[in-house]
């Protein structure tokens, strides 16, 4: 880890100045009677709100919607698939909300992805923030975010160490 964040800080690693979303949640237990075509409009929405007005903080870059780019479909293996994809991907930052547990973050039905996943993946997302419950036990030495952060050239994860409640909307 000190060898990755050596060479960020000496210009051997860099990140695209874009970001992702995936909101998990909002796809798959969104409560809201949405038809498709407002059900995706409103994901955007969301999603463009996290990249620019979410992280005006002086600490977090801002995005510009064409920066920002999103992990979408109906189907939770095509999500998986986007997801992965993302992740092999060069981002500053990332912003997952979507159901987990200590070894894994699930997207519905059969279909999660897990810490074994994550060591073939190898992320390439400088921050992650994960909203998602317990996937970041620190007591748990083989958790989520610390596969996260030990896979890959992740950074920086932030993510929960017990169950939480959070909403995009």
């Amino acid at each position: 880890y000190l060898n990755k964040n050596h060479d960020y800080r000496t210009d051997k690693i860099k990140f695209q100045q874009k970001m992702f979303y995936f909101g998990s949640v909002f796809i798959n237990d969104n409560p809201f009677d949405y038809t498709p075509s407002e059900k995706i409009n409103k994901y955007k929405e969301v999603a463009n709100k996290m990249g620019t007005e979410a992280t005006k903080d002086p600490v977090l870059p801002f995005y510009t919607p064409n920066q920002i780019d999103y992990v979408y479909n109906e189907n939770v293996d095509e999500q998986k698939n986007q997801l992965i994809a993302r992740l092999k991907q060069s981002y500053e930052f990332a912003y997952i909300n979507i159901h987990g547990w200590e070894d894994n973050i699930w997207l519905g039905g059969n279909t999660s992805v897990d810490i074994k996943e994550i060591q073939t993946i190898q992320p390439q997302t400088l921050f992650i923030n994960l909203a998602s419950c317990k996937t970041g036990d620190f007591r748990n030495k083989n958790s989520f975010a610390n596969e996260l952060i030990f896979s890959g050239n992740t950074l920086a994860v932030g993510a929960y160490t017990q169950i939480m409640i959070t909403s995009d909307n």
